[in-house]
This record gives structure tokens, sequence and C-alpha cells, in this order.
């Protein structure tokens, strides 16, 4: 199933989509990080669960406290992937890990430091 079939269902004008990206999961090599909003209100949670179950590489699937683009920042999901780069990264000669450093600012914004 394609992005435009599922959004085809939410959305009247939505054409289906002839080409079914779903079947060329198995070919991917690399590791997948994956996550889904779990207020997301335009595509189902359980599309994108069934489709990161076809790939052969997961690392991680995260559901998060969000809805469809409105991803807050959190130091959990900034740690997840911070260490998946990380994953990622030793499988690439000369790769060096980067050394995050969270700074304190007075009104209670982060930042990070790479």
């Amino acid at each position: 199933m394609s992005l435009v079939q599922i959004v085809g269902s939410k959305i009247k004008f939505a054409k289906a989509d002839l080409y079914d990206s779903s079947k060329k999961t198995d070919k991917l090599t690399m590791p997948i990080f994956g996550s889904h909003g779990q207020s997301d209100e335009v595509i189902d949670m359980k599309f994108s669960k069934k489709t990161v179950s076809k790939f052969p590489n997961v690392w991680k699937f995260l559901e998060l406290d969000c809805g469809h683009h409105d991803i807050d920042y959190s130091d959990d999901l900034m740690d997840e992937l911070i260490s998946f780069l990380d994953f990622v990264g030793k499988n690439i000669d000369g790769y060096t890990p980067h050394v995050v450093k969270k700074i304190e600012i007075p009104c209670n914004i982060h930042y990070l430091i790479l």
C-alpha cells in the first residue's frame, strides 16, 4: 500500500497509486529507524507498523507522543537519534561519534552543539 492510497482514503480527490513501494522494502540493507505519532490523524499507526515490519534491518521503531508533523524536542528522542547515528557510523571507516553537550539557557531553551 502506498502513501497515496492511504491519504486517498482521507482525501476523496486523490487517485490510487499504481506503484506499491512496500514491494521493494526487502531490498534495503541499511539499518532503518522508524517513528510515528500516536495522535496522527493523517496516516494510521497500523500502516507504519505494517510497513516497518517489512524491512529486514529495523534498528528501532518509536511511537512518539505527537500527531502528524508536530514533533516536540525531547531529550529521549534526541538520545535515540544520536544512538542510531552512532550505530550506523560504526560501519563507516574513520567515523568518530560526536560528543553532544546540552547547555542550559536561563529561558529554558536547550541547544545542542555537535
